[in-house]
């Protein structure tokens, strides 16, 4: 079972209390998909979120852990059609339900989940993303604005992109058009859950378990199931 990141999960739910409304995913309502990132000028666009200096984060999250939660958009802040033409600040969070991940090598199968959200791309809806540094820049065409874009559409969509995984059984998205105060605090939990992802990467670079003098014993010492996995390798090796 993979728990490497339900601290962290914990901590943004947390964060975020109950603000917000949520949405049950609903078929059929799914904001058009597109085969290609649309590009969108400068002067075409209605609406720009996270954009610096406004605040921008993005980050995702994985867990085998039972949930009854169905999938479902949590919009904190303004919609997309109720913004008028504006800029802001913009964030993301995605919430991952997954089962049959490799307990021996998670790494490659959870980059594949992470990366799926490079190829999705949705009509009137340019994304540009820095994975370094957790951010993602959302730019909304006027065209799609005068259809009625909203981001519990968009949500919808994500949602259906991450279903076609196998892997998958459930998807909660969190977008944040207002800032709240919660950036600081999320920008610090999307840093700690990136150091996870990497420390399983680099476990099976080490070839004992010499604890004391490991470069990833920080991660080891606080995520539950690291050295669980560790040992799993060595006796796989």
């Amino acid at each position: 079972m993979i728990h490497f990141y339900d601290s962290i999960i914990q901590r943004t739910q947390e964060v975020l209390g109950t603000a917000g409304n949520v949405f049950p995913a609903a078929s059929g309502q799914e904001w058009p998909a597109v085969s290609i990132q649309p590009l969108i000028l400068e002067r075409e666009k209605q609406i720009e979120l996270g954009r610096e200096p406004n605040t921008g984060l993005e980050y995702t999250l994985i867990t085998e852990a039972n949930s009854e939660q169905e999938d479902s958009v949590r919009l904190i802040g303004p919609d997309l059609y109720q913004m008028g033409c504006k800029e802001g600040c913009f964030g993301k969070i995605v919430f991952l339900k997954t089962t049959g991940i490799n307990e021996t090598d998670p790494f490659r199968q959870i980059k594949q989940l992470e990366n799926m959200k490079y190829k999705m791309a949705f009509d009137g809806y340019m994304t540009r993303m820095s994975a370094e540094g957790h951010r993602e820049n959302i730019r909304i065409s006027k065209t799609a604005a005068n259809h009625g874009i909203s981001l519990e559409r968009i949500g919808y969509s994500i949602i259906k992109e991450y279903k076609k995984n196998p892997l998958v059984k459930g998807v909660q998205i969190v977008f944040i058009t207002a800032d709240k105060g919660y950036f600081p605090q999320l920008l610090s939990l999307a840093k700690e859950a990136d150091a996870v992802t990497n420390a399983m990467n680099k476990l099976k670079d080490y070839f004992s378990m010499d604890c004391q003098h490991c470069g990833l014993k920080p991660v080891c010492d606080t995520v539950e199931g690291m050295r669980e996995l560790h040992q799993k390798q060595l006796s796989n090796s």
